[in-house]
């Protein structure tokens, strides 16, 4: 056996199972100087895996994600926010990132990540999820007024220290899933630092200040630790205007660093296609876009999420919708 049949031994053992076929197909013709290509399905997003026979060596070049990219050159994960009303398919957009490539960590501030995922996400690999179930830290059948606001901080103190098993956990992706109940949990940690009613009107102005110190921290934590990205769900809120001349504006309901810091919004959306079976179809609106500038309205992303985040992501991607 030649030094070449030992070397395209080796590499078939050691390839994903994406790229293997195209070895073997290489390995048989043994030809100098030719590159085949094949499209992966499993693979990492981005072009597909080039096996090169160069000089008797084989090389397996497999083009890295947008999200690395853009990693490699401002040295942080990209943030995206997804938001839109109650139940049109903001986590299931959301996680549309996953290709079966990458580990999600999951704050669930709302108590609903599981049921999405287990009910709506096909074939779902499990290994690739981890949840931290924020929303059953409180519970509200034990509490009473002026038992609230020191439970939130309380809780709040129990996510400060989460973050190490997150780090530990080694996710691509970390999501603050129902992002706005954890502005309203830190805004009632704010309430009794600052010895304030959980309903009331707060009088110290700069304790507002205090809430968004609490978000940033999760925020900046969740930076340091995602490779490649952090994508917020939240609800929306309608913002009117100063004089009641024009519509209302629909905006995420965010506050602090994420609201500053995220370079993608998208605004989520559902058509019902057909009124006897009530299919569904998913739509969304790409409202700001920091990294490549691409913007849409309307555009249908229920078969192919993962490509659409590519396009959003890729200057040189063109997505078969």
């Amino acid at each position: 056996m030649s030094d070449v049949d030992d070397i395209f031994g080796e590499m078939i053992e050691s390839a994903p199972e994406s790229v293997k076929k195209v070895i073997q197909s290489a390995a048989e013709t043994k030809e100098k100087k030719v590159i085949k290509k094949k499209k992966s399905r499993k693979g990492v997003r981005g072009k597909s895996p080039e096996i090169i026979i160069e000089n008797d060596l084989v090389k397996v070049i497999i083009s890295p994600p947008p999200t690395q990219k853009i990693i490699k050159e401002f040295n942080i994960p990209i943030a995206v926010c997804v938001y839109g009303p109650k139940g049109v398919g903001k986590s299931l957009i959301a996680y549309g990132f996953n290709k079966g490539i990458g580990k999600f960590a999951i704050l669930d501030f709302d108590g609903n990540t599981r049921l999405t995922i287990e009910k709506n996400i096909k074939k779902v690999k499990h290994e690739n999820f981890k949840i931290w179930n924020i929303k059953g830290m409180i519970n509200f059948s034990k509490l009473n007024k002026a038992k609230l606001t020191k439970h939130c901080y309380e809780v709040t103190k129990k996510i400060d220290k989460i973050w190490e098993e997150i780090e530990a956990y080694e996710p691509n992706f970390i999501v603050f899933d129902g992002y706005q109940r954890g502005v309203w949990l830190s805004e009632q940690s704010m309430r009794f630092i600052h010895d304030a009613d959980p309903f009331g009107g707060v009088k110290n102005r700069n304790a507002w200040k205090e809430r968004n110190f609490t978000l940033d921290k999760w925020f900046s934590s969740a930076q340091q630790i995602a490779k490649d990205a952090i994508i917020i769900t939240v609800h929306e809120k309608l913002q009117s205007s100063a004089d009641d001349s024009e519509e209302s504006e629909r905006e995420p309901k965010w506050s602090g660093a994420v609201k500053e810091e995220t370079q993608v919004v998208i605004r989520a959306k559902q058509k019902k296609l057909d009124v006897m079976t009530d299919d569904l179809s998913f739509l969304v609106d790409v409202e700001s876009n920091k990294l490549t500038g691409k913007t849409t309205a309307n555009l249908d992303v229920t078969r192919a999420p993962y490509k659409f985040y590519d396009w959003i992501l890729d200057d040189d991607f063109e997505p078969m919708f």
